[in-house]
C-alpha cells in the first residue's frame, strides 16, 4: 500500500472479478490494518517475545523487517520496547 499511497488517489481491490473494497489508500490501511504500523529490523528473539506478550497484534516478516499491526497503537511501541528490555536483561 505504500506504493499505492504515493501513486494513487483511490484504489480498487478486486477478488474473483468482484470489487471487494475501494477508497483512498490511507483510509483502507486505517480500516483494515490500524492507525499505526511499527516496522523493525528482523530479530527472531524480539519477534518471539513480542508475539507472546502482544497476542492482539499481527506480525508479518517481510525480508529483513518485521511489520507489527495493532488496532490499539497508543503506547504499543513503548510497551513492546519495555517488555523486550525486561525479558532480555540479565
Amino acid at each position: 500500500m505504500e506504493e499505492a499511497a504515493e501513486l494513487c488517489d483511490r484504489v480498487l481491490i478486486i477478488d474473483n472479478g468482484k470489487i471487494i473494497e475501494q477508497g483512498r489508500p490511507s483510509d483502507l490501511v486505517k480500516k483494515h490494518v490500524g492507525e499505526d504500523v511499527l516496522e523493525i529490523e528482523s530479530d527472531r528473539v524480539f519477534w518471539r517475545l513480542s508475539r507472546k506478550s502482544f497476542s492482539s497484534a499481527t506480525f508479518e516478516v517481510v525480508g529483513d523487517r518485521i511489520h507489527v499491526f495493532s488496532t490499539q497503537p497508543t503506547g504499543f511501541s513503548n510497551g513492546m520496547l519495555n517488555c523486550t528490555k525486561e525479558k532480555m536483561s540479565p
